[in-house]
């Protein structure tokens, strides 16, 4: 792999990533008639250490990436765990799932563009 190559892909998914999964997330809540702030600075700082690592273990440990996403993603859960009340907080739990498969597509598919061997490690070959 050429390392320069693996640092533009790092610099992508943690910037590039976030802006788009940011528009497609502002799009469906715009969509949806959900209100609230478009950009929250944890949101990125949260959500460019997951694909950071996302692309590490597509990198390096392909086979530990479904623990890592399901581990993640129920850690995410908790941390919210009844902060959205309503009759909203269903879909909100929804569209946060939604924008977790978002955020973990892009360095999944950076990362087997770069290591192309990966898919038979996800594949459980």
């Amino acid at each position: 792999m050429d390392p320069y190559l693996v640092i533009l892909a790092y610099l992508f998914v943690w910037v590039g990533a976030h802006f788009i999964t940011g528009v497609l997330m502002w799009s469906m809540r715009y969509t949806m008639g959900m209100k609230g702030p478009a950009f929250r600075m944890m949101t990125f700082y949260v959500g460019g250490v997951e694909r950071m690592i996302t692309l590490t273990l597509v990198l390096w440990a392909p086979a530990q990436l479904p623990l890592f996403i399901g581990g993640w993603i129920a850690l995410k859960m908790a941390a919210n765990w009844q902060r959205q009340k309503g009759a909203d907080a269903a879909q909100g739990n929804l569209l946060a799932l939604v924008g977790n498969a978002l955020s973990f597509s892009i360095p999944i598919a950076v990362g087997v563009w770069l290591n192309p061997t990966a898919i038979t490690a996800l594949n459980g070959a």
